[in-house]
């Protein structure tokens, strides 16, 4: 008979580390983004409501591009609401764009926490170019914006990306036309897929 091994050392059992009731449990991402949506919005019984959520990016004072767009896009058969979540937070931790990049788990959970029918989400970008060859003083501002309206569901209702110049002399005079150019674009391919 071959000798047996020696019995392996009993180690004792490892002991699952609990927190204590004074160390709370860390919230989930899906409960951090819950607490970031506005629930107490004025909703409309008879016009569609829809969230507004638009970025920035662009020279200068990129807030002024998101609040002049904001002002041309109203439409007066929509209840257009502008304060679903703090859009600085949103970006900040990320969740924007999981929603733009296409989450409609969380889309999806921002309208029914919200009680909204859609959430328009854009993006915003702009430049200023001199236009030397007419005029000396002449700018324009080359403006973008793609977005994507998605509704409680989650699913995309429609999409699309528009550009317009913003010809002037001075850069927010130059802004504000680019913008009342793209907000048309919008209210006419975006907006009239749900009125």
């Amino acid at each position: 008979a071959s000798p047996q091994p020696p019995p392996a050392p009993m180690l004792p059992a490892p002991t699952e580390r609990k927190p204590s009731p004074a160390e709370p449990a860390l919230p989930t991402r899906e409960e951090q983004f819950a607490k970031l949506i506005n629930t107490n919005l004025s909703i409309s019984a008879s016009q569609p409501n829809v969230a507004v959520v638009i970025v920035s990016s662009g020279t200068g004072n990129s807030g002024s591009a998101v609040d002049a767009l904001r002002g041309s896009l109203g439409d007066a058969n929509l209840h257009l609401i502008f304060n679903l979540a703090n859009v600085n937070t949103l970006t900040t931790a990320g969740f924007f764009d999981d929603m733009y990049s296409g989450d409609g788990q969380l889309t999806s959970r921002a309208a029914q926490l919200s009680r909204v029918d859609y959430i328009l989400l854009g993006k915003v970008s702009y430049s200023f170019r001199r236009q030397t060859s007419l005029d000396p003083d002449l700018l324009t501002c080359d403006l973008t914006v793609s977005c994507r309206l998605i509704d409680r569901t989650g699913t995309t209702v429609q999409s699309g990306i528009f550009t317009a110049p913003g010809p002037g002399f001075t850069e927010s005079k130059d802004l504000e036309a680019a913008v009342v150019n793209v907000a048309e674009q919008v209210k006419e391919k975006i907006f009239t897929a749900i009125r």
